[in-house]
């Protein structure tokens, strides 16, 4: 069974794998040795949109003696209209065993929504009903520099960042919600379009709260 998570000390939470293309940089069982012998005791993986890597998660923490923590980087979708105005990222990882089952099941219902869209989107969102409905036992990070929260403050709208952090609050209660900060240092980002990188919008507010380095750090 899993344990609560809370008052864990150091925990890496906001994890990519190689199961999360271009974004991962190692794999499950590459993170939960490393956390093993840095004598971190709990670990999670959080793709985006998905939870491929759960299984080998589980597995390799189980082999190097660690509690892993369920997660996903899910696709919020926050007024039934897909567009880059009105979606964004959200951290979310499971506190204990209902928390995970929960977890689960906004997984299936935002795959689920994904091939009944009648907007032609390909992302896997989960609507704002689905996440009231199955917020029990549930961490939830504002996200990265596309959350729900930063992208609003990005573009200059603080209000609405305001509003969908308060919603996050009244969702999830205060002590569930924790705000997520990405390096100042990260200035460029690559445009696909161009394939150059890019001066970004980041601003000087902008520090690392709690994601953490590539297991080959030292």
């Amino acid at each position: 069974d899993a344990q609560e998570s809370r008052g864990l000390g150091d925990v890496y939470k906001r994890q990519h794998s190689t199961y999360s293309f271009l974004d991962g940089v190692s794999t499950p069982a590459q993170y939960a040795k490393r956390c093993a012998q840095r004598e971190i005791k709990y670990l999670a993986m959080t793709e985006h949109g998905h939870m491929s890597s759960q299984y080998e998660l589980f597995n390799s923490c189980k082999k190097e003696g660690i509690q892993p923590v369920g997660g996903i980087e899910a696709y919020v979708d926050l007024s039934h209209q897909f567009s880059k105005e009105t979606y964004g990222h959200l951290t979310i990882l499971a506190r204990n065993d209902v928390g995970y089952q929960n977890l689960l099941k906004l997984f299936n219902l935002s795959w689920d929504k994904m091939s009944r869209s009648r907007w032609g989107h390909k992302k896997p969102l989960m609507t704002m009903e689905a996440l009231q409905a199955h917020s029990t036992g549930l961490f939830v990070g504002t996200g990265c520099l596309v959350g729900i929260v930063a992208r609003p403050l990005m573009k200059g709208v603080p209000e609405t960042a305001e509003k969908n952090l308060d919603w996050l609050i009244e969702t999830f209660g205060k002590e569930n919600v924790f705000a997520e900060f990405m390096p100042a240092q990260a200035t460029h980002d690559f445009n696909p379009k161009t394939r150059r990188f890019e001066p970004n919008e980041c601003q000087p507010w902008a520090c690392l709260l709690y994601t953490s380095p590539s297991p080959r750090d030292s």
